[in-house]
């Protein structure tokens, strides 16, 4: 509920913001206020409200995404770091990092790589990590490069899964 809050207040001091800047002589501004006005001169049916809100939360829930990707793009050789601790020793946890920013889009367990997690890092790249012991995040969650994600715990039968793909 706080988030919705928060989200309103946004898009109200947004919507002052645009009103208010008719005292400034910019160009960007300009054109930003007159397509404001304008749309509020449309007729929306409640169709059109839909499908503008899903494009508009689509774009939105992606920026911090394209942030992400626009500072790790400057040190693109520290792009993607490492999914596990380099020395696990037997008996105990080892930590599993996220290899990038990103969004956890997938939480669970399935038969063939147990306890899992899938996380997109924009521009159509996932991570998957699979086998794990205990999960810390949670689906939709933002994470940052080498944030602490999971822990695993080696067993005979079941190693540490790891996948980087470019989609």
């Amino acid at each position: 509920m706080d988030k919705l809050f928060n989200q309103i207040i946004i898009c109200f001091l947004i919507i002052i913001s645009i009103i208010f800047s008719s005292e400034i002589d910019n160009d960007y501004l300009s054109n930003g206020r007159e397509a404001f006005f304008a749309a509020f001169n449309e007729s929306y049916t409640p169709e059109d409200i839909k499908a503008a809100s899903e494009t508009v939360i689509s774009v939105i829930k992606n920026v911090p995404v394209y942030i992400s990707d626009a500072v790790t793009t400057v040190n693109a050789p520290l792009k993607y770091g490492s999914p596990i601790d380099d020395e696990i020793k037997e008996g105990e946890s080892a930590g599993v990092y996220s290899v990038g920013g990103g969004t956890v889009l997938s939480v669970g367990e399935n038969e063939n790589i147990g306890k899992y997690i899938i996380i997109a890092h924009g521009n159509d790249a996932e991570s998957v990590y699979g086998n794990l012991e205990t999960i810390i995040i949670e689906p939709m969650e933002r994470v940052k490069k080498g944030e602490l994600i999971a822990t695993y715990k080696p067993i005979t039968d079941k190693e540490f899964y790891y996948n980087f793909c470019n989609l």
